[in-house]
């Protein structure tokens, strides 16, 4: 099984893969640095709207859908 198969895996790598650029993740995604830091972090369980918002973000499958 793909270790990044479930979306919170794979959002969790990507935001730990650019921990410097959260800032910009958060503005640019519409989410508060403290939402996409607790996420990054793994604190509390977050809303699966909120993880959905950050993996389209981060790996463009908003776009696709938008151009395809």
């Amino acid at each position: 099984m793909d270790k990044y198969a479930d979306p919170l895996e794979k959002v969790v790598a990507e935001l730990e893969r650019r921990r410097g650029d959260l800032l910009a993740i958060a503005r640019d995604c519409g989410l508060t640095y403290d939402t996409v830091l607790r996420i990054k972090n793994r604190e509390n369980d977050p809303g699966y709207s909120k993880v959905k918002v950050l993996h389209d973000f981060l790996f463009g499958e908003a776009k696709e859908a938008a151009h395809g």
